[in-house]
C-alpha cells in the first residue's frame, strides 16, 4: 500500500529524524512502518557514503 515516495512515509521518516517521534512510535499500519524503516536506511547509507 505504502511505498517510499508515499506522502505519509515522508511524513513519518521527517518526525523520526528531526526526533519529534521515534521509530518506534510509527503506527504499524500496512507495511508504513516497514517502509519508513527502509527509507530511513536508505537516508542513513546516503548520509554515510557522502563523508
Amino acid at each position: 500500500m505504502f511505498n517510499e515516495d508515499s506522502i505519509c512515509v515522508d511524513v513519518w521518516c521527517r518526525a523520526v529524524v528531526t526526533g519529534i517521534f521515534p521509530y518506534s512510535e510509527v503506527p504499524d499500519l500496512h507495511n508504513l512502518r516497514e517502509e519508513v524503516g527502509k527509507k530511513l536506511e536508505k537516508m542513513e547509507e546516503e548520509s554515510v557514503s557522502a563523508k
